[in-house]
């Protein structure tokens, strides 16, 4: 993105965003197996490296069945 303006997702309000996230939460918490909480409140740097964390965490979790094969 450039910094022209406010896009349409920046142009929602506060309440929008509270409700979107609320919504969101649910979801975790009723697929906690699905789902990880990320605080995203840290830096950059730290956020990038729990999600990243994450991710690797939940691929070596799968099965190679649950892995997609790739194309070729």
């Amino acid at each position: 993105g450039t910094d022209a303006g406010a896009d349409r997702f920046e142009k929602e309000t506060l309440d929008i965003h509270q409700r979107r996230r609320e919504a969101f939460l649910a979801i975790a918490a009723a697929e906690p197996e699905r789902c990880i909480i990320i605080d995203a409140s840290a830096d950059p740097d730290t956020v990038e490296n729990v999600v990243a964390g994450a991710v690797f965490a939940a691929l070596e979790t799968m099965t190679p069945r649950h892995r997609k094969q790739a194309p070729g």
